[in-house]
């Protein structure tokens, strides 16, 4: 079983413009929908459409809440979110030529709710996966994902951990199984700018040697690069879509990645997974299908290259 974690649960509202965002004027929608959000759940249902049996852990409340429990319900994930008395947040996105997002921090989590949240964590054993993903809400402390890897390193669960750089930081002493950071966040956790690939290259070692078993860095356009626990490097380019929606596409990879690994082993062939399966979601209004995904998978077959510092992107 595959359980995923997400302590800032939303339910996204996504505005599809007819033009360029006008401010402080009147602007037109030429469609909107709602989608269940946060990094974790939409793992979740990405997960289950690639065919793994998987179980969302959280916090949802309200209306909105309820509204995040049933999507998914409906897509097949088994629903262990605990209820607070604070609604879910909402957050607003607005897609053109490009997506403005507009993320609420969520309101506070009470001192019994987080205590639930413990007791559905015992659920997660030896033999399992556990993903933690996104941001922290107001209320949990702010070391809870180095707790939650610490007694899962003891208890020899794998973690996945796609979080802020500094929390990424802070956990890699705990031995994740794997790390997804963007260039954005590779940034953020070496306090550098980081753009040229051969920096990338060096700054995925570096997370390896400080304790990820494996190491991905999603670099949009320039496709994606992955450092295994021996330190080799493997690059494969972005897969040629028309971009529709770029939410989602991370949180996509990590669950590309993952359901491949699980079925094959080979973090080559599932680096070339995540990669279709990131391109598939890019390429779609919310999420990609497991047969988009399959797909692309198919036709990019011979892409990855082992990276050396004389052949680059």
């Amino acid at each position: 079983m595959i359980y995923t974690l997400t302590l800032n649960t939303s339910l996204d509202y996504t505005v599809r413009l007819s033009e360029a965002l006008r401010t402080g004027e009147v602007n037109r929608a030429a469609g909107e929908y709602l989608t269940a959000g946060g990094k974790g759940i939409t793992c979740a249902v990405m997960l289950r459409r690639l065919g793994q049996e998987v179980t969302a852990l959280g916090f949802a409340g309200g209306i909105t809440g309820d509204t995040v429990r049933e999507t998914l319900l409906e897509e097949g994930v088994k629903c262990l979110l605990t209820e607070t008395e604070s609604p879910t947040r909402i957050n607003v996105k607005l897609s053109y030529d490009c997506v403005t997002e507009i993320n609420c921090k969520g309101e506070g989590i009470r001192e019994e709710e987080l205590g639930h949240l413990f007791k559905t964590l015992d659920n997660v054993s030896d033999g399992d996966y556990l993903t933690l993903s996104g941001s922290i809400p107001p209320g949990v402390p702010k070391d809870i994902y180095a707790d939650i890897m610490k007694s899962a390193l003891a208890e020899n669960i794998p973690v996945v951990l796609d979080a802020p750089g500094s929390i990424v930081r802070d956990c890699l002493k705990y031995r994740p199984f794997l790390v997804k950071p963007n260039m954005w966040e590779l940034s953020e956790i070496f306090g550098e700018e980081i753009t040229e690939i051969k920096a990338v290259a060096e700054k995925a070692r570096e997370l390896c040697r400080m304790g990820a078993a494996t190491a991905i860095v999603s670099m949009g356009a320039d496709g994606a690069l992955l450092c295994t626990e021996r330190g080799d490097i493997y690059t494969v380019p972005a897969v040629p879509v028309h971009v529709k929606n770029t939410v989602g596409s991370g949180d996509s990879m990590v669950a590309g990645y993952l359901s491949a690994y699980i079925n094959s082993g080979d973090p080559v062939t599932s680096l070339r997974y995540a990669n279709a399966a990131g391109g598939a979601t890019a390429a779609s209004i919310w999420l990609a299908t497991g047969e988009e995904v399959e797909h692309l998978f198919e036709v990019t077959q011979g892409t990855v290259l082992q990276y050396s510092e004389e052949r680059q992107l």
